[in-house]
């Protein structure tokens, strides 16, 4: 039994009397007309539902056939090896000692001032050749003397090194032309 309490209860709640009298007639909110069916209107929604329905049909097929070659993938691999198709051991050496033998070329290679020094170079001799040539024959037309069989050996010498030079230069010309 719970305790007595030493306040009265309260009373209970009761209604409130109006302060405005209500009036006399029905009250009507407001008057709507009820809206007219439009045959086309519900046509073409029917027709959307239906295109939706054949759209999400299509897609069920197609996931449908998806999960079924993945399974049947699944099922068929026999191996991880089978499945990898990666390349072995003795294929990334190769190509690991290819890309050794490629980088020491294209350290050894000459680079485009190599080229363009020995480019200089050349052109160089031949206008020291084309210098004594000029020597030789201004010697020769003035004085007939031992000293024209000298000319010439000098000259078939700078020949000779123009022409080893020259193919160094047709040598390193190819190396640059290879290197990307």
């Amino acid at each position: 039994m719970p305790p007595p309490s030493a306040d009265p209860p309260e009373e209970p709640t009761r209604p409130l009397p109006p302060t405005t009298p209500a009036p006399a007639g029905p009250v009507y909110e407001r008057e709507v007309a009820a809206p007219v069916e439009d045959p086309y209107r519900t046509e073409i929604l029917l027709d959307r539902l239906r295109s939706l329905r054949t759209a999400l049909a299509m897609v069920g097929v197609i996931a449908i056939a998806a999960l079924a070659v993945a399974v049947y993938t699944v099922l068929t691999m026999e191996e991880e090896s089978d499945a990898g198709g990666g390349a072995s051991r003795q294929q990334v050496a190769d190509l690991d000692d290819r890309v050794d033998a490629l980088e020491a070329e294209v350290e050894a290679a000459a680079t485009k001032d190599d080229v363009n020094q020995l480019t200089g170079d050349v052109q160089a001799l031949s206008d020291r050749v084309d210098q004594v040539a000029q020597q030789a024959r201004a010697a020769a037309t003035s004085d007939n003397s031992g000293t024209d069989e000298q000319a010439r050996a000098s000259i078939d010498q700078l020949n000779q090194s123009l022409t080893d030079l020259d193919a160094r230069l047709r040598e390193l010309e190819n190396q640059a032309q290879q290197q990307p």
